[in-house]
């Protein structure tokens, strides 16, 4: 068949102009091979441009059509799965509230030439008024093509075809064994099969449509066909590919979420539990002289922090440098017991044991920390971090009246080098839960200290207990993030928006 003889039934179904204008629609036309791209946008911008200048008609461009869902028209039209266009084009069109919409695929013929199916699309009526397909060279009769396709479009405007119509009926010139293999004149039924049924398309707003998952078997057909494959249009590996297509997810929000972290400010508030040295103690004792009390004979006292099980709540910024890993900042706050055990003793007298001061006390913590987050897509996900910190305990005479010739001591620290095992769990776009069980080695800082001064007149004195060296603990809460990268370009494939 060549475009002139269709060419020639076309303009035979010319008539006067509309009363008014219709609007038509002519999304992006797909390609059954990588090397028939350029054609399909050549001949859909082709098309477009003769449609134009048909009297009575007028045009609605991809970039206003309305969103379909969530998605953007042009989002929608690019990424609409192989073999689909007509189903893809009935639904733009509706988002747009045109009267007919063009959809077409391209592919390779013999000696250069192209094989192109188009198809004219009653969007009221829901019905696909009639196919065709034109076999022509892309340098010559591309043109002429466009004229002819703008010519049936005007007829379908007009009422001159009816739905089911097939241009084979009218122009037996056409090569029906070549036809044959790809033209069959789409009904109701058929799109309904398409795009999950003429009431599913009433919910488009939803962004709900319907699909079957996909399975190794449909990905082991794929790799038999000819031409690029459906994971290599896109980018992706097959695993990954196949990860995508049962996401639920379109290809514009698959490619924002495989940028995770990267450009986010992330938000944690924290809540748990462990193991740490979050309490403390003073002991003091003093021996004055038998003859005269006011002369000190010996000192002797300590402080030192000390281990216990305490609930702890914390702040965690970070911000994302790669898509899995982020550097941040933490504090927080650790509650515990304070023991303070002083007395004075008199030289040579003996004297009563005296009750201990049992006190509350707080530790905070603050520090630095890299988490690492593989898998930005999945819903749920592992985290490894790591993290060092100091933890800050309280001097007696922060909260405590010590006695007179009492020595006090600086502040009592601990430096710690962690490492971070948890999960974490997305609830919407930008919230998730996180799970962190978080162990800490201990790696410096100074924990205790002590003095003594005067004779060894003193027996059995308390010791400091020993300190662990390592704690582990379970955080939990919140995470929220802000901010993010932006895609360089918005996807531009034919896959499957779900």
């Amino acid at each position: 068949m060549t475009a002139a003889y269709l060419f020639l039934w076309a303009t035979s179904l010319g008539g006067p102009a509309l009363a008014s204008e219709v609007e038509v629609l002519v999304p992006v036309f797909q390609s059954t091979d990588i090397n028939t791209d350029v054609a399909a946008e050549e001949l859909r911008l082709a098309i477009e441009a003769a449609v134009v200048q048909r009297d009575g008609i007028t045009v609605a461009r991809i970039a206003e059509i309305p969103a379909v869902g969530d998605l953007a028209a042009v989002d929608y039209a690019d990424s609409c799965p192989p073999g689909e266009y007509v189903g893809c084009a009935f639904v733009l069109g509706e988002a747009g509230r045109v009267s007919l919409a063009v959809a077409g695929v391209v592919s390779p013929g013999d000696d250069g030439r192209i094989l192109a199916e188009i198809h004219v699309v009653d969007i009221p009526q829901t019905a696909d008024l009639l196919s065709f397909v034109g076999d022509y060279d892309p340098a010559v009769d591309q043109e002429s093509l466009a004229r002819t396709v703008a010519a049936v479009v005007l007829a379908a405007a007009q009422g001159k075809v009816k739905a089911g119509g097939d241009i084979r009926a009218a122009a037996p010139v056409l090569d029906a064994g070549a036809a044959e293999k790809q033209v069959a004149a789409r009904q109701l039924d058929q799109l309904s099969k398409e795009i999950g049924g003429s009431s599913d398309v009433g919910d488009k707003n939803l962004g709900e449509f319907v699909r079957e998952k996909y399975s190794m078997d449909d990905m082991a057909s794929d790799m038999q066909t000819d031409g690029s494959k459906p994971w290599e249009r896109v980018g992706m590996t097959p695993q990954e590919y196949l990860r995508y297509k049962n996401s639920r997810m379109n290809l514009y929000e698959w490619r924002m979420r495989q940028l995770g972290r990267k450009g986010q400010v992330l938000v944690r508030g924290v809540v748990g539990y462990g193991r740490g040295a979050t309490d403390g103690a003073y002991y003091g004792r003093q021996v004055r002289s038998a003859t005269n009390v006011q002369d000190i004979v010996e000192t002797t006292a300590w402080h030192s922090m000390v281990d216990g099980n305490a609930p702890r709540v914390g702040l965690e910024v970070g911000y994302g440098l790669l898509p899995e890993l982020e550097l941040g900042l933490q504090c927080g706050l650790s509650s515990g017991r304070y023991t303070v055990d002083i007395d004075t003793l008199t030289e040579d007298q003996y004297s009563n044991p005296v009750e201990p001061d049992e006190l509350s006390n707080r530790s905070i913590w603050y520090g630095a920390q890299a988490l690492y987050a593989p898998f930005p897509v999945f819903p749920a996900r592992p985290v490894v971090g790591m993290s060092f910190s100091s933890l800050r305990g309280r001097g007696v005479d922060q909260f405590y009246v010590v006695p007179d010739d009492f020595p006090t001591f600086q502040t009592p620290t601990m430096a710690r080098l962690g490492v971070i095992l948890g999960g974490e769990a997305r609830i919407s776009e930008s919230v998730d839960f996180f799970l962190h069980m978080p162990l800490h080695f201990v790696v410096g800082g100074q924990a205790s200290d002590e003095a003594h001064q005067g004779a060894n007149l003193l027996e059995a004195t308390k010791s400091a207990e020993p300190l662990s060296s390592s704690y582990a603990g379970v955080q939990l809460g919140i995470q929220v993030r802000f901010l993010g990268s932006e895609l360089d370009d918005r996807p531009s494939a034919f896959d499957e928006d779900p």
